[in-house]
């Protein structure tokens, strides 16, 4: 289904009667730190660090419009609008949302 059909239009006006639920968020893996190379050994207690450097300057937040919050998804099982399909058509509307409170609907 493309932006450009029908049948996009038919979706999305379907998807306003149904219920949305969220897109449960997954933690990303934990990434174990390795070892470093033989010899090398973390300072003593007491001791302070060598110098890493000039330390970066942080980059402030990006706008709200722009700062992603969560996504909702919505089932529409059955879907028969295309009439070029033989058989009913299973479709999922996805909805992102952005701190300043608009959203984004994608296929």
């Amino acid at each position: 289904m493309k932006k450009n059909m029908d049948i996009w239009a038919d979706a999305w006006a379907l998807a306003q009667r149904e219920s949305w639920q969220p897109v449960p968020e997954v933690p990303p893996p934990v990434v174990p730190i390795p070892p470093g190379p033989p010899g090398t050994a973390a300072p003593a207690r007491g001791q302070p660090a060598k110098d890493a450097g000039p330390k970066k300057q942080a980059l402030p937040p990006p706008p709200a419009q722009e700062r992603y919050t969560h996504s909702e998804y919505c089932w529409i099982g059955g879907f028969r609008s295309w009439t070029a399909a033989t058989v009913p058509i299973a479709v999922v509307g996805l909805r992102d949302h952005y701190a300043d409170g608009h959203h984004e609907d994608g296929p």
